[in-house]
């Protein structure tokens, strides 16, 4: 479906990326943890994701969020280097 809406002209190659890896929860599970804070959910303009191909995209992210998560934005790609 991807390939005919490109060839549509009605999406462009840059306006999607893939992200591999797997995310599941049991029912309920999500809001339990949004209602916990266990995830940080904000606003924000998606071309941030579309237009970067880059590994400091997220750390670039994180620097632009409240000050509170600026920290994070340091944080090595493996955690027991931290």
């Amino acid at each position: 479906m991807v390939k005919a809406l490109i060839k549509a002209g009605e999406l462009k190659e840059s306006e999607i990326k893939f992200f591999l890896g797997y995310s599941g929860w049991s029912s309920g599970q999500l809001e339990h943890e949004l209602q916990d804070q266990s995830w940080i959910v904000v606003n924000s303009n998606p071309s941030i994701a579309l237009e970067r191909n880059d590994k400091k995209m997220w750390q670039d992210f994180i620097k632009k969020m409240d000050t509170d998560y600026a920290i994070w934005h340091t944080m090595p790609d493996d955690p027991e280097l931290n």
